[in-house]
């Protein structure tokens, strides 16, 4: 008897003294991960301990921005940089096996599903760090059809306004805003299903875009160059299709252009029209390079145009500012009559018309 109760006595003293070490001294052993009492909040446990790297990105992303964790942030910082490098790795990866020719729709799929949700977590990593590089792996400057973000495959509505140079047979004779709507519709088969020649489907589109007037000039004076309204329609049906990095992460479309504008302005007395036709290499609906040759009407020469619309700068947001460039010329170079050639340069500002409309209804509450 008299030794079972010194046992008792003594494991009663011994939880008692445990219990108090333990108290004392919580968080004093490497090997305490999921027990640590951040001092900042008092009575309140860092859910992810000395141990950041061993937790989800998830995990440490709201532990980041958990007060309760905050003695723990240069940790946390450092074990978001290891698993963003991770997770930049693992979106190049899925970049290169989703852009397989040899895969169907629903293996593909199965990728960018991957890619997308890798994505958001690296872009949630730089929003809280600094984390130099990888921008491009979140969204990069240029965009294909396949990108399932912009939704290019279906169809795409932009709002773009800027500023445009223009001269008749002369650089930056005379300076006008531009503004414009974009919509693209797109037909047939995603590209990413294979490469080289074959069926890639069918694009429309129709575009307004106040410009210049400077095609239908009949002198090199610059009082002639006034804004114009312009309307036109497309029809490009690609025949190429072809990846163009190391990764295979964007490709282009490479197939025929077919326009027909409508231009007006108030120094013509009637609506002035204008064929053209030719060829387009395409990265999307906005990124572009065009070979044409047509006619404007009003002018007593064939034209060639070439054109380009590329982009040069990417907010956070996803919009993009846009360089672009035309040059309209007579054909041939030297005729018996010539019209002025036109040269024009531009900036502007692009952006899903979709998005806008969005961000309009939530401001106001709609």
């Amino acid at each position: 008897m008299k030794h079972c109760f010194m046992l008792s006595l003594a494991f009663v003293m011994g939880f008692v003294v445990s219990d108090a070490f333990a108290e004392n001294f919580s968080g004093a052993f490497p090997g305490n991960i999921a027990v640590i009492t951040d001092a900042s909040v008092e009575g309140e446990i860092c859910a992810c301990g000395d141990a950041a790297a061993l937790h989800t990105v998830d995990e440490v992303l709201a532990c980041y921005t958990d007060p309760r964790c905050e003695t723990r942030k240069l940790d946390l910082a450092v074990a978001m940089r290891v698993k963003g490098r991770n997770l930049a790795e693992a979106i190049e990866s899925y970049l290169f096996l989703s852009n397989n020719a040899g895969l169907d729709e629903s293996e593909r799929q199965h990728y960018m599903n991957k890619i997308e949700h890798d994505r958001k977590r690296l872009s949630a990593i730089k929003q809280l760090i600094f984390f130099p590089n990888y921008d491009v792996l979140i969204e990069p400057l240029y965009l294909d059809f396949d990108t399932p973000k912009k939704g290019y495959f279906r169809q795409y509505n932009s709002f773009n306004i800027g500023y445009e140079y223009v001269g008749l047979d002369e650089l930056f004779q005379k300076g006008l805003p531009r503004l414009g709507f974009l919509h693209y519709r797109r037909f047939g088969e995603t590209p990413a299903k294979k490469d080289g020649f074959g069926y890639y489907g069918a694009h429309v589109y129709g575009n307004m875009q106040l410009t210049s007037s400077a095609e239908q000039a009949l002198n090199v004076d610059d009082g002639t160059i006034q804004n114009t309204m312009v309307l036109s329609v497309g029809v490009f049906v690609p025949f190429f299709h072809s990846m163009i990095n190391y990764n295979r992460s964007l490709s282009d479309l490479t197939g025929v252009l077919l326009t027909y504008g409508a231009k007006k302005n108030n120094t013509l007395d009637r609506v002035s029209s204008r064929f053209y036709a030719g060829f387009r290499n395409a990265f999307n609906p906005e990124t572009y390079i065009d070979v044409l040759l047509g006619a404007t009407q009003g002018l007593t020469t064939s034209r060639m145009e070439v054109r380009a619309h590329l982009p040069v700068y990417k907010f956070v947001h996803g919009s993009r500012i846009f360089f672009g460039g035309t040059l309209n010329m007579s054909l041939p170079l030297e005729p018996q009559t010539k019209d002025p050639d036109v040269i024009r340069f531009y900036l502007e500002w692009n952006a899903d018309f979709g998005k806008i409309i969005q961000g309009m209804k939530s401001a106001f509450g709609a």
